[in-house]
């Protein structure tokens, strides 16, 4: 299929949308960087933490210098650049709401993340798409240049006094629970996270990892030690291929792949990554005859099912019989206009029942992407 459309921001080809799926992947990485995960908290604490003046970066001489002057009790710079991410954060809701409407979020930070976060099918296809996910790319990267984080929170396992998450730094021989009450201690974490690997290994070879953390189970894939440059070389020229979309990071891999890949040689291990990697393929042209059957219906007489619909149908169908069905994400979402069936008439020809709540997904999609394009018309 010939795409005619290129991303504003790295000039991609792309089906539609004026940004690609890669970029708007990066910005909506950075917004989940925003609100806490598990025990783990988001940079706006950070950032709290930072303007307090409780956290410390560089080395820093012993004592205070010399002169008059008393210091600030706050950061300014990191105060100023919080007062910036909300600001933005804030305006960019608006702007959704005021086209496509919808409820708006809490006066925070994370709230309206999050909130943000789940309007990426809109950002991607909105007429300012390459603008808002500039904007919030850039001021994430300036809230992390303010926080300067110093050192990375590993999972240590779990609490062996209440039994919650434990995080520490990577490569202490401890950690502690953070819980409001608990003194629980894990004592050489990395131990029992080698351990843990260890199981993961053994029970789930499909699990997505990431380089670093298959670099932290080689030990046990294959016995081979292998670091995580080594691994995305294994990528590189084609033992194994990433799980996640074409510049989003980091990139994840199959631990089962990888176990593969290092126990055969090289073109082995290429042949057998082709092989696999052929589903993929056929997913992607299933993907392009979605669209192939939107244009389709657009030049249908009167809207009518035509020998053209007909047509793309079987390819559709034969393909779906092989791997399966898409979801309803990976279609054109002008598919699901009111009034439309194609999705569900072609699958239940073949005896695939689409989830109504699918469906509805799909409809809500479209009716907001149609307001779009109606207002910036």
């Amino acid at each position: 299929m010939t795409y005619h459309l290129t991303c504003r921001l790295c000039s991609a080809e792309m089906d539609s949308g004026v940004v690609c799926s890669p970029c708007v992947g990066g910005m909506m990485a950075d917004l989940r960087a925003l609100w806490a995960t598990g025990d783990v908290h988001g940079l706006d604490v950070d950032l709290d933490i930072a303007i307090a003046k409780q956290s410390r970066f560089g080395g820093g001489g012993g004592g205070r210098g010399g002169g008059d002057e008393i210091p600030m009790l706050i950061n300014e710079a990191a105060s100023d650049t919080r007062r910036y991410l909300h600001s933005m954060l804030s305006t960019w809701c608006r702007v959704v709401i005021d086209q496509c409407g919808g409820t708006p979020p809490a006066d925070t930070i994370p709230a309206m993340a999050q909130w943000l976060h789940g309007q990426g099918v809109i950002i991607r296809s909105a007429e300012w798409g390459d603008e808002c996910v500039t904007q919030i790319r850039y001021v994430v990267r300036e809230v992390r240049r303010c926080v300067d984080r110093p050192a990375e929170r590993v999972y240590a396992g779990e609490c062996p006094t209440c039994t919650g998450k434990v995080y520490g730094i990577a490569g202490a021989d401890r950690a502690w629970c953070r819980t409001e009450g608990c003194d629980g201690e894990i004592e050489d974490p990395e131990a029992r996270r080698d351990e843990a690997v260890k199981r993961a290994v053994a029970a789930a070879p499909d699990r997505e990892v990431t380089a670093k953390e298959a670099s932290l189970a080689s030990r046990f894939l294959g016995g081979k030690l292998v670091t995580d440059r080594t691994i995305r070389k294994m990528a590189a020229d084609g033992r194994i291929t990433a799980t996640t979309e074409e510049g989003v990071s980091p990139a994840k891999y199959k631990l089962g792949h990888i176990m593969t890949a290092l126990n055969l040689p090289r073109k082995e291990a290429i042949r057998v990554n082709r092989e696999r990697t052929l589903e993929e393929v056929l997913k992607s042209e299933l993907m392009s005859l979605w669209y192939d059957m939107e244009e389709a219906r657009r030049v249908a007489r009167n809207g009518c099912w035509s020998m053209g619909c007909e047509n793309v149908a079987g390819r559709i169908q034969a393909i779906t019989n092989a791997i399966g069905p898409v979801s309803w994400e990976e279609v054109p979402i002008t598919i699901f206009r009111e009034g439309e069936d194609a999705f569900e008439r072609v699958h239940a020809e073949i005896g695939i029942e689409v989830d109504p709540e699918d469906i509805g997904k799909g409809r809500e999609a479209c009716a907001r992407y149609l307001a779009t394009q109606r207002l910036t018309a």
